[in-house]
């Protein structure tokens, strides 16, 4: 429920407010060379090592897993439009506040959760972040999953 919660802002953003094939509204024109990195790798593929394709050579820079997990999405639905990633960032977004709700309730209590997760949920700077294709929503979700992941004492 708290994933449906989180996800609905973010799905009336991405495809009632903004325009999804225009990654690049607002703020987050990096979101094209996002995808040309994951874009290039399929492509182009990776026989020759883990080496990911970009014309502007940040591709390490910003790290690999955001891309690869694009690619990997280009391959499940056969698309290679830029919604991908702005979906991949959405979704990652949304299992943050997930992960904030349980966290929350782990080490404080169900009303703080509540709290805590429907502030993350509808907060207008982390919808309209965690529609953007950028890279962020992932990174803060891997890292809420591994502060869940740590046993509690």
């Amino acid at each position: 429920m708290v994933l449906a919660i989180a996800l609905t802002p973010r799905l009336v953003y991405l495809f009632g407010i903004s325009n999804p094939e225009n990654a690049g509204d607002g703020l987050y024109t990096d979101v094209y060379q996002h995808w040309q990195i994951a874009y290039l790798t399929k492509e182009i593929g990776l026989s020759h090592g883990l080496r990911l394709w970009d014309l502007k050579g940040v591709e390490y820079f910003w790290g690999p897993l955001h891309p690869i997990v694009l690619v990997i999405l280009f391959f499940i639905t056969g698309s290679t439009d830029i919604v991908l990633a702005r979906i991949q960032s959405l979704v990652f977004g949304s299992l943050s506040v997930v992960l904030i709700f349980h966290l929350c309730q782990r080490y404080w209590n169900l009303s703080v959760a509540v709290a805590a997760a429907a502030f993350a949920a509808i907060a207008p700077t982390s919808v309209f972040n965690d529609a953007s294709g950028m890279l962020e929503p992932t990174a803060v979700c891997l890292s809420l999953l591994g502060i869940w992941l740590i046993p509690q004492r």
